[in-house]
């Protein structure tokens, strides 16, 4: 009898200690060059890809005081050009981070109409962005986008996650991630859980089974008792 009890206080002491997941989805979107597979790959693998033709998902996973954070990272490879599938990824995700290059203008324009297209679509000027001025390691002479002025439209004026990187340099990007997941959270841990897992396969979760055997536990006892 009291190794049934015990048994069953271990399992509901666990049901209970078992974290929730909150998952989230989240889109890279830049011209095409500018080093959002980069980016990616050096968070998730810290190694640097060049930008790849296909869409492709990355899962990391964040500690948080009372839950794990899920954030699916989509990597757009130049989907920009297809605006049907750049309107569903923007309507079928969480949070954007936009990439443009510090020798590109182009490229920051572009940033600027991305943006544009997030806030009509999503209808929210507050929804989750992060900006991400890649390639700081060039030379100053080789800078097309002033940095001062890029910071102040950013984090200013639109009041959005700014971040000067290399994709060199992990620290770098690691903070524009963590960005990310502050604005999704105010909760999160700094340190990623870099778990590598099939974006298709969600973690186990405490099921009807588990569930069905504590209550034919609790009843066996109840039967004993009497």
């Amino acid at each position: 009898m009291a190794s049934l009890r015990s048994a069953l206080r271990r399992l509901t002491t666990r049901r209970h200690s078992t974290r929730s997941v909150l998952a989230y989805r989240m889109v890279v979107l830049g011209k095409t060059g500018v080093g959002k597979t980069a980016i990616i790959s050096q968070f998730r693998q810290r190694e640097l890809k060049e930008d790849e033709s296909t869409y492709n998902i990355e899962r990391a996973v964040f500690k948080t005081h009372n839950a794990l954070l899920s954030l699916d990272i989509v990597d757009t490879a130049g989907i920009h050009r297809a605006f049907p599938m750049l309107e569903f990824s923007i309507c079928k995700s969480d949070a954007f981070m936009l990439v443009y290059s510090v020798d590109d203008q182009e490229s920051f324009e572009m940033m600027q109409r991305l943006r544009h297209e997030i806030i009509e679509l999503k209808m929210d000027k507050d929804v989750p962005i992060v900006v991400v001025a890649n390639k700081q390691d060039l030379p100053d002479d080789e800078k097309a986008v002033p940095c001062n002025a890029a910071e102040y439209l950013i984090r200013r004026k639109w009041r959005h996650g700014y971040v000067e990187a290399s994709s060199f340099n992990y620290d770098q990007v690691c903070e524009a991630f963590k960005q990310i997941v502050r604005q999704l959270t105010r909760n999160v841990s700094l340190t990623p859980v870099l778990k590598r897992r099939s974006p298709s396969v969600a973690g186990p979760a405490p099921g009807p089974q588990r569930s069905s055997f504590i209550t034919f536990l609790r009843g066996l006892l109840k039967k004993r008792d009497v």
